[in-house]
């Protein structure tokens, strides 16, 4: 059910509008990702997910904000309850939460990973 194998696509290095839809493909039994921005102070992915393709439970230093284009994804946090995050839906994940994330549909979602404050 859950592929590991994690297709990464190049790095964007120049300014461009696109068609969200045209950015990345969906791959048969994969997940691709496609590196928007990658900071020390965090990332910003597009990922294509595979229907029943997902993310073996993770634990992030980085405040996750997850933003499904289309698809439809389940995300369970901290091993409780499901949350189903439709299009044009988000879901917040705090830094140091266990999480998995499961596509229910064939879906893109945008990744942002935001470095944690360590202040507090």
């Amino acid at each position: 059910m859950l592929n590991t194998d994690i297709q990464t696509q190049e790095t964007v290095t120049e300014p461009y509008v696109t068609n969200l839809d045209e950015m990345i493909s969906i791959q048969p039994h994969s997940i691709v990702s496609k590196i928007i921005a990658h900071k020390s102070a965090g990332t910003v992915t597009m990922f294509a997910f595979d229907e029943g393709q997902g993310i073996s439970e993770q634990t992030l230093p980085f405040d996750s904000v997850l933003f499904v284009t289309s698809g439809k994804m389940e995300v369970i946090i901290d091993g409780g309850k499901s949350h189903y995050v439709g299009e044009e839906m988000m879901i917040h994940i705090p830094a140091d939460t266990p999480h998995v994330v499961n596509a229910i549909k064939s879906s893109k979602i945008f990744s942002i990973l935001i470095q944690a404050d360590e202040a507090t």
